[in-house]
């Protein structure tokens, strides 16, 4: 079965776990919606819903085994949930990975809402 797929992060074209996506078919750059933030985690970033942010990422068709790759990097649906997430581009029904809890902890909005511009 082939799914599609949001990144924004380490799965991203040029980061460290992107060859998790060598199998995959890459589509592009796309935004989300403004509706998202974004959050600076260290090493990673996290989205959650809420907010005024369009996510920038890459978007890739991958097959049942990527996916499979892809929730055990993000700790689905323990660490992070995979779901629905809006695009600018109507056309492509995409999902990507949302932190589950950030209750409590105190991290960094990325304003841009681009990982490659986390001080922007």
């Amino acid at each position: 079965m082939e799914h599609t797929i949001f990144v924004y992060g380490t799965l991203r074209t040029g980061e460290s776990r992107n060859h998790t996506m060598r199998d995959a078919d890459y589509l592009g750059v796309y935004k989300t919606i403004p509706k998202y933030t974004m959050y600076n985690l260290g090493a990673f970033p996290c989205i959650t819903f809420g907010g005024k942010t369009s996510i920038t990422g890459d978007v890739f068709k991958i097959d049942d085994y990527t996916l499979d790759m892809c929730d055990m990097i993000e700790g689905h649906p323990d660490f992070y949930t995979r779901m629905p997430i809006e695009l600018l581009d109507k056309s492509i029904k995409a999902e990507a990975y949302f932190m589950n809890d950030l209750k409590g902890a105190h991290y960094t909005p990325i304003l841009s809402g681009n990982w490659f511009k986390i001080f922007a």
